[in-house]
């Protein structure tokens, strides 16, 4: 029995580590910025070594702070990221984050024919710019050179699983949420790798998410490593939310609301996804891009002399009224995913020169929520019975914050305590694998 489990989770804005005891204490926690570059409109890229080097230091830090050693590692990563590799494993680009929206040609092309429909039903994947399908195939036409040189089409996590374990593998929830897995056999899907332009070699074998490597190098070395999940799905076994009408509902740079059923289902047209956890547990949901990061543009806009903008916001917004006195903001300033899946940045507020500070803050917030209201909407149309909310993520640690979701979800909303709801994650899903 492992007593106590490092929980490394690999986010879009930073690497955490956790040493997390077996009653889910956390007995240790180390955290490093990951920086995100845009050197053109559109572009989202971090720099896979220092990811990589994020990672060891964090790791490093939670292990000299933690009373005891830690007995086995698990891994969490975020969705969507692409990074080529040469033979070596060298990278030969940066990784493109979710945020990456060069493949939006591509998911636009698909939409008008309406071939998304039949990829989202097998692969369970929206067809959007964030989807590693349209990446490659985006790839593949405007940078020849560069895809045709890549032996190799990894995540972070798996830069990390080569580089530390020398372990070649892919697990099956940070698979399915690349738009090239086939749910229903757990395989990689034939069509989506042709419009790719890849071949199964390119890309890493599959494993269950219980899987277990050694590390065999860097600052894990000689620990057993649960390769674990993608790090949306974790939240809801970090949270709980695990079925019986329990639904987790993120709050951090970007958003989504997501359930747990018992067998995989590819959605046509609501525009949910369908992701793999665990043998018998596929977290079903949707996302939004404008969540922390648009209440943050929004603040900084505001309060441009305030340390702590979004803090002003939220101070400020607290002396407005529900409803803003009318005021309105549309989410997509960083494009939107669900449900319409458009990649171009729109949105923004509606007439915002006649309001104050206050109902401008305040709008931003129930614009962002009501965006994510709207995935509650869709999980209860198809048949979901969304009988409570556990939040989490930075943002909903706002009281505020909180009362605005409370309000537009209509259920009974329970926020965690502990901010790190896929670390957690990871560390159940590893005592899951390691007994």
């Amino acid at each position: 029995m492992a007593e106590r489990i490092l929980a490394l989770d690999l986010g879009t804005t930073s690497a955490k580590a956790l040493v997390v005891d077996a009653d889910q204490r956390v007995l240790a926690r180390a955290e490093r910025a990951i920086e995100t570059r845009s050197a053109r409109p559109g572009w989202s890229e971090q720099d896979v070594v220092a990811i990589q080097r994020a990672a060891a230091d964090a790791v490093s830090e939670a292990r000299a702070l933690s009373p005891s050693p830690p007995d086995a590692v698990a891994l969490s990563c975020a969705m969507h990221g692409v990074v080529p590799l040469d033979a070596s494993g060298a990278p030969l680009a940066p990784l493109r984050t979710w945020g990456d929206s060069r493949g939006a040609v591509v998911a636009e092309a698909l939409r008008a024919t309406g071939a998304h429909r039949a990829l989202q039903h097998r692969c369970g994947t929206p067809v959007h710019a964030s989807s590693p399908l349209c990446k490659l195939a985006a790839m593949r036409a405007d940078e020849p050179e560069l895809f045709g040189a890549a032996a190799l089409f990894v995540s972070a996590k798996e830069f990390l699983l080569r580089a530390w374990c020398q372990s070649a593998v892919v697990d099956l929830s940070l698979a399915s949420a690349t738009g090239l897995l086939e749910l229903a056999t757990g395989t990689w899907d034939t069509e989506a790798l042709a419009l790719a332009g890849v071949d199964p070699e390119r890309l890493s074998r599959l494993v269950p998410t219980r899987h277990v490597v050694e590390a065999t190098a860097g600052p894990l070395r000689g620990l057993p490593v649960v390769v674990g999940a993608s790090d949306g799905c974790l939240a809801n076994l970090g949270v709980g939310a695990m079925g019986d009408g329990v639904a987790a509902v993120t709050l951090g740079t970007s958003g989504a609301a997501r359930i747990v059923d018992a067998v995989p289902s590819g959605d046509e047209g609501a525009g949910l996804f369908c992701y793999a956890l665990d043998d018998g547990e596929w977290v079903v949901g949707g996302a939004v891009n404008d969540m922390g990061n648009a209440v943050r543009l929004v603040a900084e806009s505001l309060f441009p002399d305030e340390s702590e903008p979004v803090a002003a916001l939220l101070a400020a917004a607290a002396s407005s009224v529900p409803g803003a006195h009318g005021a309105r903001f549309v989410p997509g300033l960083f494009g939107r995913r669900f449900p319409d899946y458009r990649s171009e940045p729109s949105g923004g507020f509606v007439d915002e020169v006649s309001f104050d500070a206050a109902d401008l803050g305040r709008a931003v917030l129930e614009g962002v929520i009501d965006g994510l209201g709207a995935v509650v909407d869709a999980l209860r149309a198809r048949g979901s019975g969304v009988r409570s909310v556990r939040a989490g993520g930075g943002l909903v640690r706002a009281p505020l914050v909180q009362q605005i979701l409370a309000d537009r979800v209509g259920v009974p909303l329970e926020v965690g305590e502990d901010w790190d709801a896929s670390a957690l994650g990871a560390a159940r899903l590893a005592r899951r694998a390691l007994g």
